[in-house]
């Protein structure tokens, strides 16, 4: 699920192959890349698939590394 302010990341992820939902489907996700610039934070409502969900923010993270955490599944800590 990617915010639809982060219309950069949603097109890039859309032309190299990646389903892009909006974080208000009711559809379960792998990861949730949200601006805390845009939205002041992330939306708690994003429904995680069997496996959890990777949360990223786009704000401190190049596209470079937002594709290599979804690709390898793994972030850094939150805090």
């Amino acid at each position: 699920a990617v915010d639809k302010e982060l219309k950069a990341v949603r097109n890039q992820l859309l032309k190299m192959g990646y389903e892009v939902i909006d974080p208000e489907e009711n559809v379960a996700a792998d990861a949730y890349i949200y601006s805390a610039k845009i939205n002041g934070g992330f939306n708690n409502l994003v429904k995680a698939n069997n496996d959890g969900c990777l949360i990223i923010n786009a704000d401190i993270n190049s596209m470079d590394k937002i594709l290599y955490t979804l690709s390898n599944r793994i972030y850094t800590p939150l805090f």
